[in-house]
């Protein structure tokens, strides 16, 4: 049996689904509390779409390179954009900790 045969649509279904996790995370964070915040509530709300949609192309077929790298744009994107509110902060937004939960009386 071929390998790749196997281990490509598992890599896609693993890849999308994923993708859809975070989605899913940051849409519910926007309902939650981050619609509130000036520009930071769009961009959740923006990369949640993002997500979805990507997640729902990669289930598709073998995806092409372009859409490759647009699901890993949208991942490093999320993880940067974390990594950045929990030191030099973005668009004057801050968190503190692991868990994703805006200072009280920000916003």
């Amino acid at each position: 049996m071929n390998t790749h045969r196997l281990l490509a649509p598992t890599l896609r279904s693993a890849s999308a689904a994923t993708l859809a996790a975070g989605g899913y995370i940051h849409a519910q964070l926007y309902v939650d509390e981050y619609r509130f915040f000036h520009i930071i509530g769009p961009l959740f709300l923006l990369q949640a779409g993002a997500s979805f949609a990507l997640a729902a192309l990669l289930l598709m077929g073998t995806p092409p390179l372009l859409l490759r790298a647009a699901a890993a744009g949208v991942t490093l994107g999320a993880l940067a954009g974390f990594a950045a509110s929990r030191t030099v902060g973005v668009f004057g937004f801050t968190e503190h900790g692991l868990q994703p939960e805006p200072p009280l009386g920000s916003g």
